[in-house]
């Protein structure tokens, strides 16, 4: 559980990065949490959370947060293979 916190200015740079804020492998949740500023050179650019994981999140703001590079990124702000929940969120930012 992380609650309370902002997560910014992440970079996953290599062929096979994910999740330039965050990667998920598990179960977690996201509580009044803000995720923005950050890239993944692949997937999800803010989350990455993996097939095998679960995500909530909560009271939470997902911005300005992008995934560039390869040639067919997914999830500039959140990439949730399975196992996902957002509940009274924000998310915005780069078009």
């Amino acid at each position: 559980h992380i609650s309370d916190v902002t997560i910014s200015g992440g970079y996953a740079n290599s062929t096979f990065a994910d999740g330039g804020g965050i990667y998920n492998l598990g179960n977690l949740t996201l509580e009044n949490v803000s995720v923005t500023g950050n890239e993944a050179w692949r997937d999800g650019g803010g989350i990455f959370s993996a097939s095998s994981s679960e995500i909530h999140i909560i009271d939470s703001s997902i911005t300005d947060n992008i995934a560039t590079g390869d040639a067919n990124p997914h999830g500039g702000g959140i990439c949730a293979r399975t196992g996902s929940e957002a509940r009274k969120n924000r998310a915005a930012g780069l078009s």
